[in-house]
């Protein structure tokens, strides 16, 4: 028997970049308080997975208090 999580649990939000993708990420988990974000590991621009330096090594860096999960694309 599969489990999933109910639809009304889950939260899919598309937003225009104010500060830049990571800091808005930032901001949205802390004011939010997401306990688990799931991320696609891939650049948008140039399709390669994510560096050293990237968005997502920020988020990975300095989320605090939730769970971050990148998944390949």
């Amino acid at each position: 028997m599969a489990r999933q999580v109910p639809k009304h649990n889950i939260e899919t939000t598309i937003q225009l970049t104010k500060e830049g993708i990571a800091r808005d990420l930032l901001n949205a988990i802390a004011e939010k308080r997401y306990q688990v974000v799931v991320m696609g590991k891939r650049s948008f621009h140039e399709r390669k997975p994510f560096l050293m330096g990237s968005h997502a090594n920020k988020i990975l860096q300095s989320a605090k208090g939730t769970i971050i999960c990148l998944v390949d694309a």
